[in-house]
């Protein structure tokens, strides 16, 4: 084989492996490790990529919801609400995946003063958890929130039971967090309100 030949073989071979590596899972693949470890801006230029690549409404859907998590994980409130409802337009993507997206719209309705359509978001997101315990008691302590006050510690306490079942344990602990944060801010209230009693009846 003359040498010119050979080298037009060779980089055939190695341009094919390269954009044989250049898929859609490679990249997303990518987004989701950085969205884990909290490397947000890192996911966001990993999704640029994978939405370019996606050639299914599957895939296309899996991209467009994880940026959706990803600016509302960076409080990206806006772009965050947008994403996810482009994302559940689709009506693709796993159960699983769905199911955080409704649970993520519903946090941010519930923040905006809207406990109508986040209780409906939970309730959908609930329907798509099927049997997965960890989405199950994600969406149980978001439903919490949308409560009165007086009954939540008593959810609370419930839901915490449940957590000691989940495995493997590191799942417990986002949860256990948020059970934390929640109690916290229940006692923050409550000693807020008692104190301007104090001073009302003084």
């Amino acid at each position: 084989m003359k040498p010119w030949r050979y080298l037009i073989a060779v980089l055939y071979m190695l341009s094919s492996c390269v954009f044989a590596e250049v898929n859609f899972d490679s990249p997303y693949n990518q987004a989701q490790q950085n969205f884990r470890q909290g490397q947000y801006y890192l996911a966001l230029d990993d999704l640029k990529t994978s939405q370019q690549l996606a050639s299914t409404t599957e895939q296309k859907a899996k991209s467009i919801g994880l940026l959706g998590l990803t600016h509302y994980r960076m409080h990206h409130y806006q772009q965050a609400e947008s994403f996810l409802q482009e994302a559940i337009r689709t009506q693709a993507g796993e159960k699983s995946s769905r199911a955080q997206w409704h649970i993520a719209l519903a946090a941010l309705n519930g923040s905006q003063n809207q406990p109508d359509s986040a209780l409906q978001h939970y309730q959908e997101a609930m329907q798509l958890a099927d049997n997965n315990p960890d989405l199950q008691i994600s969406i149980q302590l978001g439903q919490v929130q949308l409560k009165p006050s007086n009954q939540r510690l008593a959810e609370l306490q419930s839901i915490f039971k449940k957590i000691n079942s989940l495995n493997p344990p590191d799942a417990r602990i986002p949860h256990l967090i948020n059970i934390a944060v929640q109690t916290r801010s229940l006692i923050n209230s409550a000693t807020s309100a008692s104190h301007s009693e104090s001073r009302t009846s003084s």
